[in-house]
């Protein structure tokens, strides 16, 4: 199992700080609610995140973790993890 990534003091809308630690098991809604600006970075990563602003799409979110995301885009967990951790710091 992977390591607790912890995120300390990001500004997410430059109004309010996030505090928020993700893994492999966080559901993916958790992270887009805490980071408002992620989605159209993700959707720059990889096109199947553009199924996020889609209906189905964001009844699917509320399940799925970050494990399983890295599934369906086909990017291996970690790398997934360092990912988000990269656009996360550009926000």
């Amino acid at each position: 199992m992977l390591a607790k990534m912890g995120r300390k003091s990001y500004t997410a809308n430059k109004k309010e700080a996030i505090d928020l630690e993700f893994n492999e098991n966080t559901r993916l809604i958790e992270i887009l609610k805490a980071y408002p600006g992620l989605e159209p970075k993700l959707k720059e990563l990889d096109s199947r995140f553009s199924i996020i602003s889609s209906p189905m799409g964001k009844l699917l979110m509320k399940t799925k973790t970050v494990k399983d995301v890295s599934n369906y885009v086909k990017i291996p967990v970690p790398d997934l993890l360092s990912e988000l951790d990269k656009i996360i710091h550009t926000l």
